[in-house]
């Protein structure tokens, strides 16, 4: 890329042929136009708004497991580490066996289809975070994988992920097992906190690997907005597993 600097200068200078003229000065003017090219511009990441991987706020053991924010049957939700929690809580694991024998970051990771230490309540569960959004673009990243696996070859290197249930990828996928992996992405504006399928931006129900998953989205006016997981599918303490879940501003790094 190139610019171009215009410089002029003005001044005036003697004139001792032109006094016959009745001049005692001329003016003097001069143009010089310089181009040279500029760097190229790397444009930064975004802001990242938050970021969770499940390390801090916890005293769980490597190697163990337990569920943090639980609610139960609370109407109102509990709370962890700044998130909104719903029915069972959030099940903080660090036990690599259950990921593929990988935590992609850290030593732990989370499940949302949790244990439940109340009877009564639902082990499909969902974690909150509340912010006010400016105008602009957004990136929400997160990786996943399933706890539970299909060891039939056909499905080695499978990745069922996509914005909807219907999409191509997800769908020939869904009957397995009762999409007891199933692990769903909502982006909600104040007044539609309900989780409705029309908030849905992403939704997971098979990977055999750790895959990193990325929605943009685009504010147009100032408002709050609520972004959540939540597990989906069959309710049987087991189910997708999530971390390292981010929100920027125009793209995580």
């Amino acid at each position: 890329m190139q610019t171009a600097i215009t410089i002029d200068g003005t001044s005036s200078s003697p004139a001792h042929f032109a006094q016959i003229a009745g001049l005692k000065t001329l003016p003097v003017e001069v143009r010089r136009e310089c181009r040279f090219a500029l760097p190229e511009q790397n444009i930064p990441p975004g802001q990242t708004l938050f970021v969770e991987s499940f390390e801090q706020a916890h005293s769980v053991a490597r190697n163990s497991w337990t569920v943090l924010g639980q609610n139960g049957r609370q109407p109102s939700g509990a709370t962890w580490n700044g998130w909104q929690t719903f029915n069972a809580g959030i099940e903080i694991n660090g036990m690599p066996q259950l990921s593929g024998g990988t935590i992609r970051f850290g030593n732990f990771f989370a499940e949302l289809d949790s244990h439940c230490y109340v009877a009564g309540c639902n082990s499909n569960s969902a974690m909150s975070r509340v912010l006010d959004l400016q105008p602009g673009n957004y990136q929400v990243s997160y990786w996943y994988t399933s706890r539970i696996k299909n060891n039939a070859s056909a499905w080695r290197g499978i990745v069922a992920c996509g914005a909807t249930e219907t999409d191509p990828a997800v769908a020939p996928y869904r009957a397995w097992n009762q999409e007891t992996n199933r692990i769903e992405l909502f982006v909600e504006k104040k007044g539609e906190y309900t989780f409705e399928a029309k908030n849905m931006v992403d939704v997971c129900v098979y990977a055999d690997q750790w895959v990193q998953r990325t929605v943009k989205f685009q504010v147009q006016k100032a408002d709050e907005y609520r972004i959540s997981w939540r597990a989906a599918g069959k309710q049987d303490t087991t189910g997708g597993l999530i971390d390292y879940l981010q929100l920027c501003k125009d793209a995580c790094s």
